[in-house]
C-alpha cells in the first residue's frame, strides 16, 4: 500500500499537486481533524449529532486513501450504539443478539474509506453493499444492487456535472427475492462558489446539488438536496428539500479541531 512515485518525484509541480488533492472540498485530508455537525428537523429542532475524525490518510497506488470514522448520537448526545443498550436495560423489546448484530452493523458502517485520484473524489458505495448483504436476521436476507460509486471532482467548476448514482435494496425470505426500496440520484451537478456561515465559523464553498428520486413499497418521494463544501473541510452544510422547495431537514457544522 505505498505510492513509489511520490519518493521518486519531489519538483515543486509534484508538490503543488499534492497540496491540490489535499485541499479538495469534498473530503477533510488532515489527519487526526475532527468535525462535529448537528442534524435538524423542517422545523429545525435537533434530531441528531455527528462526529467525523479523520483516522488516517495514506497514498496508495490508486490514490490518497482517506479513512474516517462516523460516531452517530441522539439529539440527547447519546451514541446511538449506547442507546441500543439503554433500550435493552429499559425493557425494550430487544434481544441481546440482535442488539450485538445491530451494534457491529454500526461500526461496520461508521468506518468510510475515500479515495482520492488526481481528477476524482471516490465514495467507495460498494463498502454499503456489502454491509447490507451481510446483514440477516430470522431467516430473511437484504441485499442491494449497486454498480456505481459517488463521485466528485477534484477541481470543481461551475456547471460541471457528475454521473448519477443508482441502487436498489431488495429481502430475500425462502429463497424468493422482492425489491423493497430503489433510489436514483440524479441530475448532480456544481452550482457554484458560496460563502456560507455556519457555527463553526464561515467558509468559501462549493454548492453541489442533486436530486434523489426513491421508491418503495408505501410509494414514491422526489427530494432535492443542496450541499455546500469547504476546501480541506468538507461537507459545511446541507439541506434537503421537497417538491415545493420546502426545507424537510438540513444539518451544519458545528466544530472543526485540527491536530
Amino acid at each position: 500500500m505505498k505510492k513509489t512515485i511520490f519518493l521518486a518525484l519531489l519538483s515543486a509541480m509534484t508538490l503543488l499537486g499534492g497540496q491540490c488533492l489535499a485541499d479538495n472540498p469534498f473530503v477533510p485530508t488532515t489527519e487526526g481533524m475532527v468535525l462535529k455537525t448537528v442534524e435538524k428537523d423542517k422545523k429545525g429542532k435537533t434530531t441528531a449529532y455527528t462526529t467525523t475524525v479523520v483516522a488516517e490518510v495514506r497514498q496508495t497506488p490508486e490514490g490518497m486513501q482517506v479513512t474516517t470514522m462516523n460516531t452517530v448520537y441522539n439529539a440527547d448526545g447519546k451514541a446511538v450504539s449506547a442507546q441500543i443498550a439503554s433500550d435493552m436495560e429499559g425493557g425494550e423489546s430487544i434481544d441481546q443478539k440482535t442488539a450485538d448484530m445491530l451494534n457491529e452493523q454500526i461500526e461496520k458502517f461508521s468506518t468510510l474509506q475515500t479515495l482520492v485520484t488526481d481528477t476524482e473524489v471516490i465514495i467507495p458505495m460498494t463498502a454499503l453493499k456489502d454491509l447490507m448483504e451481510d446483514m440477516t436476521m430470522e431467516g430473511y436476507k437484504l441485499n442491494i444492487n449497486m454498480d456505481d460509486n459517488a463521485t466528485y471532482p477534484v477541481s470543481p467548476k461551475a456547471g460541471q456535472t457528475m454521473p448519477p448514482v443508482e441502487l436498489s435494496l431488495s429481502i430475500t425470505v425462502d429463497s424468493k427475492e422482492m425489491e423493497i426500496m430503489s433510489v436514483i440520484i440524479r441530475d448532480r451537478h456544481i452550482v457554484g462558489k458560496e460563502t456560507i456561515s455556519v457555527p463553526a465559523g464561515t467558509f468559501e464553498c462549493w454548492k453541489v446539488s442533486e436530486t434523489t428520486d426513491m421508491k418503495t413499497v408505501m410509494g414514491t418521494m422526489t427530494m432535492l438536496s443542496e450541499t455546500w463544501y469547504a476546501d480541506g473541510i468538507g461537507e459545511v452544510k446541507s439541506v434537503e428539500l421537497n417538491k415545493k422547495g420546502k426545507i424537510e431537514s438540513s444539518s451544519e457544522l458545528l466544530s472543526v479541531t485540527k491536530p
